[in-house]
């Protein structure tokens, strides 16, 4: 039977994928992970607003067992993305429109 060591040995060092292709499996699992994270930000939120019609940052932190100051930081962010995404729309409802005028 083998034992797990703690300093690899060179054979175990040689069968590791290159740095970059590892660097890049691990930020794809972060990513999926991040989005997941933020699915249950949201959806938490939604329910929150529904039944309480607020979401206080220390329900959301309580009820996703997180600290009050990584709850805080999520909203801030999710904050931030509706902020762009809503300039984004913004910007499209105007290219649309231009494009519909440039069309008649």
């Amino acid at each position: 039977m083998a034992v797990a060591t703690a300093h690899p040995t060179p054979s175990s060092v040689a069968d590791m994928p290159a740095e970059p292709t590892q660097a890049r499996r691990f930020g794809k699992a972060r990513e999926a992970r991040s989005a997941t994270l933020t699915e249950d930000y949201v959806e938490l939120i939604a329910d929150l607003l529904l039944a309480h019609g607020e979401a206080r940052a220390t329900d959301v932190a309580k009820r996703l067992g997180v600290t009050h100051p990584t709850a805080l930081k999520c909203i801030a962010r999710l904050k931030r993305e509706v902020t762009k995404l809503k300039a984004e729309r913004d910007i499209l409802k105007k290219a649309a429109a231009y494009f519909a005028k440039e069309s008649t």
